[in-house]
């Protein structure tokens, strides 16, 4: 070994470095400083904690410096114009801006121009007007004992005793013709299609004398029509329709076929 090599041992642990010709003690320092970080994690985790620490105060303290050095430069720069900085924790305000406004004269509104008032039109006003008044209905002088005659519609009565439909797939027939006053009559329905329906019938023989009534009611399932769609159905002719000058009307309806209007000649 040479003479003038030394060696430096660490009084907890190995040998750290030779110092060799041309070798500085600050170079020992640092090899000393390179072991203990390599081997000692504690020493490591202290030195991390201290490193940080130190970043993060200049860190800070750049910061303030910036703030402080922007604020004062704007703050020279625009003096009296009501520029808004921060100084620390409190908002410093300038001074109030001025902004150029145009001054707006106050407006003056038009005056109405005269104008002549509209006349009057001159239109009389309209007088209200008359209602009609109601027109009495022409009488007719009463015979006593006769019997008023229904309207007949301006038309000649009929003189035939049966009718239908205009296919002629349901008819009817009165019998005798034309009726007679308290005698007996018949009436026949025939309609094929609709065999064994219900009829439902509505027969008037005019205007009775005496207020006695003139109509024969048969209600559904009184009567129905037989297997060949046929009913013949019997009745007696009010003695009190006799020498009627109304025709004999009424209606059959036949339960899912057609319904047929009656309009025969009057009773004698």
């Amino acid at each position: 070994m040479s003479s003038r090599q030394q060696r430096f041992r660490d009084p907890r642990g190995p040998i750290l470095a030779r110092r060799t010709p041309g070798s500085s003690s600050f170079d020992a320092q640092l090899a000393r400083l390179r072991h203990r970080w390599e081997t000692d994690p504690r020493y490591r985790a202290r030195v991390s904690v201290i490193s940080g620490s130190a970043a993060l105060l200049m860190l800070c303290a750049l910061v303030a410096i910036v703030a402080t050095v922007a604020n004062a430069a704007v703050a020279g720069s625009t003096s009296g114009s009501g520029v808004v900085y921060v100084s620390g924790d409190a908002t410093i305000i300038a001074g109030a801006p001025d902004f150029p406004t145009a001054t707006i004269p106050p407006w003056t509104p038009g005056a109405v121009p005269n104008a002549q008032p509209v006349p009057n039109s001159g239109t009389p006003v309209p007088s209200p007007t008359t209602p009609p008044s109601p027109t009495a209905p022409p009488t007719t002088p009463t015979v006593p004992g006769a019997t008023p005659s229904p309207p007949t519609g301006g038309g000649p009565l009929p003189t035939t005793c049966n009718g239908g439909t205009k296919d002629g797939s349901a008819t009817w027939a009165l019998a005798p013709c034309p009726q007679q006053a308290g005698q007996g009559g018949t009436l026949t329905i025939s309609a094929p299609g609709h065999a064994g329906a219900s009829l439902n019938i509505i027969l008037n023989f005019g205007i009775c004398s005496g207020g006695a009534s003139c109509t024969l009611l048969f209600t559904p399932g009184t009567y129905s029509l037989d297997g060949s769609g046929t009913a013949s159905i019997g009745y007696t002719v009010p003695a009190a329709a006799a020498s009627n000058t109304a025709p004999i009307s009424g209606t059959i309806g036949i339960g899912g076929g057609p319904s047929l209007s009656i309009s025969a000649a009057p009773v004698h």
